[in-house]
C-alpha cells in the first residue's frame, strides 16, 4: 500500500474532525435549544416559519421529510449540520453569517458559521487531491468552536484526533470523503423510504450470499432498495464502498475488514456496455476468489433489459443470487403502493390510487409529482408523457435554452456531464453540442454556462443530477422522449 503524504493525512484529519466531532458539537447545541423529547411539538409550533423556509427553498423536500416524517417523530440524530444550522439561525436566537467570522468573534453564531464554512469547503470538493488548507489554522479554528459548543470532552477528542495514528485504508482519503458525502445524502433521503417486502428480502439474501443482483425496469425502485440495503449493512458494521467498476473491487479490497461494494447501473443503462463487460470479465475470476473470505460482499443494481442480454450470462457471479423486483414474489403489493402514495402525495393519494397499476414505475411517478405539484394529478398518473409533452411544448415556445437542455440529454444518451459546460472539452463533443444548439434555434455562440444554468432550473422536474451527470427522469421510456422532441 502506498504511503500517503503529510498533506493528504492532514486533509483526512480535517475531514474526520468535521464529519464526526464538529457535527456532534452542533447537535449538542441544537438539543439544548430544541429538547429532543419535545422536538415534534417545537417544530409544529414553528410550522408557519418552516413553511416560509420551504417556499423560499431554504429547506428542500428531503429536509422537510426529516422534520415531519411519516408514522414516526423527528429525531435530531438524523439531522446534519446544514439542517441544524438552518433551524438554529431561523427559529432560535442565532445570527446567520454570510461571511467568515473574525477570529475575535467567539459567539455561538460565529462558531456555527465556522463549522459550516469548513464543511462546505470540503463538500464542494475544494480539497481535491494535491490541494490543502492551512492545517494548523483550520484545526485550531474548528476545535476551538467545538470546545465552545460541545464542551471539554469533545475538545479532548479533537486533541486526540490531531495526533493519533490513522487507519491505513485501501481507499484514498479523497475518495473516502466523496463516498461519505454521498452516504450522508442517502441517509437523509432514506427517511422517505417505505420498507417493502422486496427490500426485506434483498437484505436477507445479502446476509446469506456474497453477491446479490437487484434487477427491474427503470423507476420500479432498484436504486432506492440498493441504498436502503446498503445503509442497513453499514449499520451492521460493514464498510460501504460505492464503486463504478468491478476493477475497483480488486483495487480497494481489504481482506481484514467487513466490506460491501455497491454498484448502480451495473453493465450499462439502455443496453449492455460491451467495453464495461469486457473489463468485468478480466477481473471476474479474481473477484470470485476475493469474496470467498466471507468478509467481502457485493450488491449491484442492473436494468432488466441489460440483465436479460445473453452476453450477461458470462458474469456468473452476478447471477448467483438475483432479486427481480417485478417478479410475483417481490413486486409491490397494493398496500405498499398505498403507503408510497401517502408518503409523497399525502392527502392527494386517494385521488390517484386507482391508477397505481398502470405503470411499473409508480414509485417514481409519485416522487416526480411531489416535486411538481402544479400539474394536474389525474392527467399525470393516467398518462405522464402526455403531460410532459404539453410541458415541453410550452418550453419550446418560451425558452429555447431549456428545450435545448432536454435535447442534449437525449442526444447524449442520457449522460450529460457538467464538466462539458465548465471547462475544456473534446472537439467532437463541442461540435455535437453546437449542432444541437443550432437545431434548437439558439443563437450562434450561446455560452455553455448559460446552457448549464438552464439545466439547473430543470432539476427535479425533467432532469436529475447524479455525480455531476445530468439525466432525464423516466428514462425507461427514452423512446418517448425521442418522439416528443422529434415532433417539435
Amino acid at each position: 500500500m502506498m504511503p500517503i503524504s503529510q498533506e493528504e493525512e492532514n486533509n483526512a484529519r480535517i475531514y474526520l474532525l468535521l464529519s464526526g466531532i464538529s457535527e456532534r458539537a452542533v447537535r449538542a447545541l441544537f438539543d439544548k435549544e430544541f429538547d429532543p423529547s419535545f422536538l415534534y411539538l417545537s417544530l409544529k409550533k414553528e410550522i408557519n416559519n418552516l413553511n416560509d423556509l420551504k417556499e423560499n427553498r431554504t429547506l428542500n423536500q428531503s429536509q422537510w421529510r426529516l422534520l415531519f416524517p411519516i408514522n414516526c417523530k423527528p429525531q435530531s440524530s438524523k439531522f446534519d449540520v446544514t439542517l441544524m444550522t438552518t433551524l438554529l439561525t431561523n427559529l432560535a436566537n442565532f445570527s446567520l453569517y454570510k461571511k467568515f467570522p473574525l477570529l475575535t468573534d467567539t459567539s455561538i453564531s460565529a462558531d456555527l458559521a465556522r463549522i459550516r464554512y469548513y464543511r462546505n469547503y470540503i463538500s464542494h470538493e475544494s480539497l481535491k487531491e494535491g490541494e490543502t488548507i492551512n492545517f494548523t489554522e483550520a484545526w485550531d479554528d474548528i476545535s476551538s468552536a467545538v470546545r465552545r459548543l460541545g464542551g471539554k470532552q469533545m475538545h479532548d477528542e479533537c486533541i486526540d484526533l490531531k495526533t493519533k495514528c490513522l487507519d491505513r485504508s485501501t481507499v484514498p482519503w479523497n475518495i473516502r470523503v466523496q463516498i461519505n458525502q454521498i452516504l450522508a445524502e442517502w441517509r437523509m433521503n432514506n427517511s422517505n423510504f417505505v420498507e417493502t417486502r422486496a427490500a426485506k428480502y434483498v437484505l436477507e439474501r445479502l446476509h446469506e450470499n456474497s453477491c446479490v443482483t437487484i434487477t427491474a425496469a427503470s423507476g420500479v425502485g432498484k436504486t432506492s432498495i440498493l441504498r436502503y440495503v446498503a445503509l442497513g449493512m453499514k449499520d451492521g458494521g460493514y464498510d460501504l464502498l460505492l464503486v463504478t467498476s468491478p476493477h475497483d473491487i480488486v483495487k480497494y479490497h481489504n481482506p481484514n475488514k467487513k466490506t460491501l461494494f455497491v454498484i448502480d447501473d451495473f453493465c450499462g443503462i439502455f443496453t449492455i456496455n460491451q467495453s464495461y463487460l469486457d473489463n468485468c470479465e478480466i477481473v471476474l475470476d479474481r473477484i470470485k476468489i476475493l469474496v470467498q473470505n466471507k468478509l467481502t460482499k457485493i450488491i449491484v443494481a442492473c436494468r432488466l433489459q441489460v440483465y436479460k442480454d445473453e452476453k450477461f450470462a458470462s458474469l456468473s457471479i452476478f447471477r448467483t443470487c438475483v432479486c427481480n423486483l417485478q417478479s410475483d414474489d417481490l413486486c409491490l403489493l397494493q398496500t405498499e403502493k398505498q403507503m408510497i402514495a401517502e408518503l409523497y402525495l399525502e392527502t392527494k393519494a386517494s385521488t390517484i390510487i386507482q391508477y397505481c397499476d398502470l405503470y411499473d414505475c409508480f414509485p417514481l411517478l409519485c416522487k416526480l409529482y411531489s416535486e411538481n405539484t402544479g400539474l394536474n394529478i389525474s392527467d399525470f398518473f393516467k398518462n405522464p408523457f402526455l403531460v410532459y409533452e404539453a410541458e415541453i411544448d410550452k418550453l419550446c415556445k418560451v425558452d429555447f435554452g431549456k428545450y435545448c437542455a432536454l435535447a442534449l440529454c437525449v442526444m447524449f444518451n442520457n449522460t450529460l456531464k457538467e464538466e462539458w459546460f465548465t471547462g475544456e472539452i473534446d472537439k467532437e463533443i463541442r461540435k455535437r453540442i453546437k449542432n444541437i444548439c443550432e437545431e434548437c434555434k439558439l443563437e450562434r455562440g450561446t455560452s455553455r454556462l448559460l446552457l448549464l444554468d438552464k439545466m439547473k432550473t430543470l432539476e427535479h422536474s425533467f432532469l436529475k443530477k447524479e455525480n455531476d451527470i445530468y439525466k432525464l427522469y423516466m428514462i425507461n421510456c427514452l423512446t418517448s422522449w425521442y418522439i416528443i422532441l422529434d415532433k417539435r
